[in-house]
């Protein structure tokens, strides 16, 4: 009888922890806890020396983000595929791209490649496009062997060679050019097309290389004024004159303007100027082109004649000029450029 008693008793024990396993301490059915996955499909990857894009399908009930790879390997999103792209590679290498999603749960894909061959050249970049404002950029060489990067454009600046990349420059220019770069290692050759636009901004000057008031020169009854700007890097020197242009930008203006109540505190006249070869009517707001140049350092270091073309002159009330020239030179092109700042004219009438 008492072996009856202990096994009801078991049961009845048991029973009762069976049925609180699944309860709080208020009675509730608590449901039990789940955490969300996430798979990468495949989740290796080979690549041969050359690189390449290929995707892979992600799975997860939690958004999920990249959170981390090799420099020479490259990832973008679209819905549920992650796109992976390897560079090209010369020996062999292996790394990873990892996932993890909202809840921290974590995926790898694993990426291995092959070592480039002797005899082999990649170069990454086949053209460049440059802003007229001056730009660098940055082009990847492969090549298990010594490479060379060379140009016959002056226009083009090479620099920062190492073992896989070099970088090429241009300065501002007025004019669009164009040019090649040639990659040569061993017999293999590839070459690199070079573009730049024409700078949309123009030239700024920076400098008041001179500011002169003449009064009325001409005995016309306009005053005549004198001034010549130049940009920062402004530099001349050489030539039979010690006037050829060496870098930056000049530009010297023979303006008519309005005759100022005091000579001494000479002053341009408002507006819009025009650049004319001809003597103008008194009181014309004129630039007198015949005796009006730029000075260029590029395509060439020269003079150039401004054949036509308008400058528009603002002042503010601390004296601080605003000046916006629009010229075509004599050789067609166009020329752009602008001035902020004081002007103080030397009175030489």
């Amino acid at each position: 009888m008492k072996h009856y008693i202990k096994i009801a008793a078991a049961l009845l024990l048991g029973a009762m922890a069976f049925g609180s396993a699944g309860c709080d301490k208020g009675g509730e059915t608590r449901e039990p806890e789940t955490r969300s996955t996430i798979t990468a499909t495949p989740g290796a990857l080979g690549f041969i020396y050359k690189g390449g894009t290929v995707s892979v399908t992600v799975t997860s009930d939690a958004e999920w983000e990249i959170v981390g790879h090799e420099p020479w390997i490259e990832t973008s999103v679209e819905g549920d595929k992650l796109w992976i792209t390897v560079k090209p590679a010369v020996s062999d290498r292996s790394g990873k791209v990892t996932l993890e999603n909202a809840v921290g749960d974590a995926a790898e894909v694993a990426i291995s490649q092959t070592a480039m061959p002797d005899g082999e050249l990649i170069v990454a970049t086949k053209a460049l496009e440059l802003s007229g404002e001056g730009e660098s950029r940055t082009v990847e060489v492969y090549s298990a062997q010594a490479w060379t990067a060379e140009t016959g454009d002056e226009w083009i600046e090479l620099s920062n060679k190492t073992s896989g990349s070099f970088r090429v420059s241009a300065r501002s220019t007025r004019v669009e050019r164009s040019g090649t770069i040639t990659v040569t290692c061993g017999e293999l050759t590839q070459t690199i097309a070079v573009t730049q636009a024409a700078s949309t901004k123009g030239v700024q000057f920076t400098r008041l290389g001179a500011a002169q008031y003449f009064g009325d020169y001409y005995e016309i009854g306009v005053d005549n004024f004198l001034l010549a700007f130049e940009t920062a890097d402004y530099e001349l020197g050489g030539g039979a004159d010690g006037l050829t242009p060496v870098s930056g930008y000049g530009i010297t203006l023979d303006i008519l303007s309005l005759m100022p109540d005091d000579p001494d505190d000479a002053e341009l006249a408002e507006g819009t100027y025009v650049a004319d070869k001809s003597i103008p009517v008194p009181f014309s707001l004129i630039i007198n082109s015949d005796w009006t140049y730029v000075v260029l350092t590029e395509p060439e270091a020269v003079k150039m004649k401004i054949e036509s073309g308008t400058m528009d002159l603002s002042m503010d009330d601390d004296g601080t000029y605003h000046i916006v020239f629009e010229f075509v030179l004599a050789d067609g092109s166009p020329f752009r450029g602008k001035y902020d700042g004081p002007i103080t004219f030397v009175n030489e009438s």
